[in-house]
């Protein structure tokens, strides 16, 4: 297929981007870097965006006007539509309480529905995550509308595994016009595993907000300051960093910035480790605090068992920050070890605080990989607005295609 890169002038392309994760209401933490894109793309000329998500238990929130206007569906009384918002979203959702289970075909309908009322209007659907696909695809192939699907970690993680996640993606390579992955290990795996739509896989990262790349160097002091960003949910494995903690805690303080199921059993684990006074939990945060927090750390844990490309890697190096991550091919992508970061064995507390001793015998090397991890981000150009130009590109070729 033509590079994505390539642009040509045509008219204004109506754009129906659905997602089950957005700050539909105020405060709402949910689905920051959809939200950023969708931010990027209704700045594109050629673009008039229309966001769809579920609602949730509060009223929806202003749309940004000037860059694109929100939809959203009802599924339940507003005070149980609790299925699409928390951290973890769906599935951790569904596990916490059994009894939302109930409300799963009223919402798969009424997202079916709603994405058909909105979208036989448009000329494009961008789909985000496999669930949302099927959803999007059916309507797609429905009403004769292309579609581009955008697949994350955890769309792809148990492809190996999970006959279902196979025929969820062979459907979604079928009826998408492009699926489009946050790395390029997902864009290899998925055309090797399906060659007969490899042409339809493509790579579009994403990027970070200009706000991140204007923060000044960290100046480590005594303790050094470590931030942890995400939800507290089992498979950020926030535990094996608080392990990792256990005997180097006079070297480092640690902000955890999030919520989620496995919050009390967090705060247990610092007061069993004696770290009750080394750690502190922020709870959810707004993204547009999340530039000022950052600036007051000197060092990112990523410490998740699986990812796609997690944004808050990107945002921490493109601050100028240090990043400690476990080994996951998306980030591997990013990071050289002892270069532009440290890269960890994946669930080894042993393995992390080999690395956290590192920056403390050596504290003089945190401020030498956040430049260098600054000039990753720069030079491989990971910013919102190339990647909103990177998807205004795919449409035109998928209205082409038609």
């Amino acid at each position: 297929m033509p590079p994505v890169a390539e642009s040509q002038a045509q008219k204004t392309i109506a754009v129906l981007m659905t997602t089950t994760s957005f700050p539909v209401y105020k405060n709402l933490v949910s689905g920051p870097f959809v939200h950023q894109l969708a931010m990027s793309l209704g700045q594109e000329p050629d673009i008039a965006l229309e966001v769809l998500a579920p609602d949730g238990t509060s009223p929806k929130a202003e749309s940004y006007k000037s860059q694109y206007t929100l939809e959203t569906f009802r599924y339940a009384p507003r005070s149980w539509q609790r299925l699409a918002h928390l951290p973890g979203g769906i599935p951790v959702a569904l596990k916490q309480n059994p009894l939302l289970w109930l409300f799963v075909p009223t919402f798969i309908l009424s997202f079916l529905f709603k994405t058909w009322q909105c979208g036989r209007k448009k000329t494009v659907i961008h789909a985000n995550w496999a669930s949302t696909g099927v959803i999007s695809a059916v309507v797609g192939r429905f009403c004769r509308i292309p579609v581009c699907t955008t697949l994350r970690g955890a769309d792809v993680s148990s492809l190996e595994s999970s006959a279902l996640t196979r025929w969820i993606i062979r459907f979604l390579l079928a009826n998408s016009t492009f699926v489009t992955t946050v790395n390029r290990v997902m864009e290899n795996q998925l055309q090797n595993h399906f060659p007969n739509h490899a042409h339809k896989v493509v790579h579009i990262p994403n990027g970070v907000s200009d706000k991140f790349l204007k923060l000044s160097p960290p100046t480590p002091g005594k303790r050094i300051k470590l931030i942890a960003i995400g939800s507290l949910i089992p498979r950020k494995s926030l535990s094996t960093l608080l392990s990792a903690l256990r005997g180097a805690e006079q070297a480092f303080t640690l902000t955890i910035v999030g919520d989620g199921p496995e919050k009390e059993a967090l705060v247990n684990a610092t007061q069993e480790y004696g770290l009750e006074n080394n750690v502190t939990f922020l709870g959810n945060q707004p993204a547009t605090a999340i530039p000022n927090i950052l600036s007051n750390h000197d060092v990112l844990v990523l410490s998740s068992l699986s990812e796609g490309r997690p944004n808050v890697v990107l945002e921490a190096m493109a601050a100028g920050r240090a990043v400690i991550s476990s080994r996951l091919p998306g980030v591997e992508e990013l990071i050289n070890h002892r270069i532009s970061g440290l890269l960890y064995e994946s669930a080894n507390p042993a393995s992390l605080r080999e690395c956290l001793l590192t920056l403390a015998d050596n504290p003089g090397l945190i401020p030498l990989l956040g430049k260098a991890a600054r000039n990753v981000i720069l030079d491989q150009g990971l910013t919102w607005k190339a990647s909103a130009q990177q998807y205004t590109n795919l449409y035109r070729l998928a209205l082409r295609a038609l």
